[in-house]
C-alpha cells in the first residue's frame, strides 16, 4: 500500500540524487581538466615569453658592450695621437 509506494518513491529519489551527483562529479572533473589545460598552456606561454625576453636582453647587453669597447678604442687612439700640448701627431 502506502508504505510500498513511499519506499518506491524514496528509491527513485535516491536513484535520481545519485545520478545527479554522478553528473556533477563528472562535470567537476571536466572543469578541473579544462582549467589545468589552460594553466599549463599559460605556463608554457609565459616560459616562452621569458626566454625570448632574456635572449633579447642578452643581445642588447652584448651590443652595448661592443659599443663601449669601440668607444674606448676610439678614445685610446685619439689619446695616442694628441700630444701633451694639444697638437695632433
Amino acid at each position: 500500500g502506502e508504505a510500498g509506494a513511499f519506499q518506491s518513491t524514496l528509491g527513485h529519489m535516491r536513484d535520481e540524487h545519485e545520478h545527479a551527483a554522478g553528473l556533477l562529479a563528472s562535470s567537476d572533473e571536466r572543469f578541473k581538466h579544462a582549467v589545468l589545460q589552460q594553466l599549463t598552456s599559460c605556463q608554457k606561454a609565459l616560459r616562452a615569453e621569458m626566454e625570448e625576453r632574456m635572449a633579447v636582453e642578452q643581445q642588447l647587453v652584448g651590443s652595448l658592450q661592443d659599443y663601449a669597447a669601440g668607444l674606448m678604442d676610439g678614445l685610446s687612439n685619439v689619446n695616442r695621437r694628441v700630444r701633451d700640448d694639444g697638437q695632433i701627431r
